[in-house]
């Protein structure tokens, strides 16, 4: 009698869903679900081609129409990867007229299906363009990989004195397939007992607890053990005092604490939280105590014609620019700054750098001239931007909607240095989530100015500078301890191509 020979469990196919609205991606998992597929899911193309050269999928679906990088632009460069040539990819949309299918088609897109698909046409096209493989290995490993391996959830520690607020966390980041809250303490001695036992992925922790607050805590745990955490502070001065210190200590990100109605506001800032652990739980964590950045200097810098700087950045961003600016000479050329960051808080952001810095830091505030020694802010309510007045470059505050979702937006202020100063304009990118800056660095470079983005090793989430890269709108990728002697150099550069003109 012969043993019956067992057959191998078969695979799962694998779908990552792309789409910047989160309902529409919650319906077509449940679709996809329901025909067998293992689903993750990405908001943007830029997270969508990180989540590819983590690990292709069987099939991708991709929105038409997103910001930042629309589904057909997004497509042409996940083909580029090793391995996609031949990677089937829907392409949805809810505008249905040819000129959309065309395009798409043109890319590379396998179908063109309206939104939402019909199930069993859904169907039809999965079983004629998909054919599942053996997994291969990823092939490279990065920082801004959306979101986590296949079925695996991150896993968060709730942190927090307050019994509503940690009830409120836990039960708006439960609510997302792809988090698990393992567990919660309301003090730093019980949170740091919790992290032991439970290791935890990521940690929100609150700024102001009692006995051992967040910052001493904080502070603790990144020479003990470096972990991704996420602050959650306070509206209020003394609170954005101690969340600049905490994004100095290493923290990732924060979100604000409403002062009132907490059930109600904390309820709303739900996307925000979730979406921010998500991004922490791929940030790039240094694995030595970061060298200060050595100091670069000039014999001076001419006094007319000099060039603009403009820096862009988002998650990780506070700590590189702080770095970054501590090493400019006093006498550099005016700098412009676009930070993500909540209005609230850019003007603590603005005062602890002027303590640290030879330069002088201000929050913008509009109809200023940009001048030699100073850095302006974007404040965290509006557009900063540079225009031409009849006595020279001023700075205009604009309260116009998002760009990119966010306002201020690094875009926009790239955009009006391009025009402005044209060849003289020298811009880098930094650090941060999505694709803001992106396109407005590409304005600036084939404005004849000069590009800079930071590397990938140096970034703690490798997200804006990488599509600036791949769009070939930086001229330079360094590494951030290298940034400043290049600005030096770059805007020497620029004042001698003015003494020649």
């Amino acid at each position: 009698m012969t043993r019956a020979t067992r057959s191998p469990r078969k695979r799962r196919p694998t779908a990552l869903i792309v789409d910047d609205m989160r309902v529409n991606r919650m319906v077509l998992e449940a679709q996809l679900a329901r025909l067998g597929y293992a689903c993750r899911q990405a908001a943007s193309g830029p997270e969508a081609i990180a989540a590819c050269r983590e690990e292709l999928p069987d099939v991708v679906l991709l929105d038409v129409v997103m910001p930042d990088m629309n589904g057909v632009e997004a497509l042409k460069v996940i083909r580029r990867l090793p391995g996609a040539a031949r990677l089937p990819a829907i392409m949805l949309t809810g505008l249905e007229h040819d000129e959309i299918a065309e395009r798409a088609q043109a890319a590379g897109a396998s179908a063109v299906l309206g939104k939402p698909p019909d199930l069993q046409k859904l169907r039809r096209v999965l079983r004629k363009h998909v054919r599942t493989r053996r997994r291969s290995r990823p092939t490279a490993p990065i920082a801004e990989a959306s979101p986590r391996a296949f079925g695996n959830r991150t896993r968060v520690l709730v942190v927090d004195d307050s019994a509503l607020v940690r009830e409120l966390l836990s039960q708006m980041l439960s609510a997302d397939p792809e988090i698990e809250v393992v567990g919660t303490a309301r003090d730093a001695n019980r949170a740091w007992q919790r992290i032991q036992s439970l290791k935890p992925d990521v940690i929100t922790l609150d700024v102001e607890m009692p006995g051992m607050d967040g910052l001493t805590f904080l502070e603790r745990l990144m020479r003990i053990r470096p972990m991704p955490v996420i602050m959650v502070s306070s509206l209020t001065e003394k609170g954005s005092s101690a969340t600049m210190r905490a994004l100095e200590l290493g923290a990732i990100d924060f979100v604000c604490k409403p002062k009132v109605d907490v059930k109600a506001g904390t309820a709303a800032l739900a996307d925000e939280i979730v979406s921010k652990v998500k991004v922490a739980s791929r940030a790039r964590l240094p694995v030595a105590p970061a060298r200060p950045i050595a100091r670069a200097t000039a014999d001076g810098f001419p006094r007319v014609g000099q060039a603009c700087v403009a820096l862009g950045a988002s998650t990780g961003g506070p700590k590189a620019l702080g770095g970054l600016l501590q090493a400019l000479p006093s006498d550099f050329p005016p700098i412009l700054v676009t930070q993500h960051m909540p209005g609230t808080f850019t003007r603590s952001f603005a005062d602890r750098l002027d303590g640290q810095c030879d330069l002088t830091v201000r929050e913008a505030e509009g109809g200023e001239a940009p001048r030699r020694g100073m850095v302006f802010i974007a404040p965290g309510i509006a557009h900063l931007r540079v225009e031409l007045s009849a006595l020279g470059p001023v700075l205009v505050l604009d309260d116009g909607p998002p760009v990119n979702h966010h306002r201020p937006s690094v875009d926009v202020l790239f955009d009006s240095v391009a025009e402005v100063y044209g060849r003289h304009g020298v811009a880098a990118l930094l650090t941060g989530m999505g694709a803001d800056g992106a396109r407005g660095l590409g304005a600036i470079r084939a404005a004849g100015g000069s590009t800079i983005a930071q590397d990938e090793k140096t970034s703690l989430v490798y997200g804006m500078p990488r599509v600036a890269f791949e769009i070939g709108a930086a001229e330079h990728v360094l590494p951030l301890e290298r940034i400043p002697r290049a600005l030096v150099k770059l805007v020497a550069k620029s004042a001698a191509r003015r003494r020649r003109a």
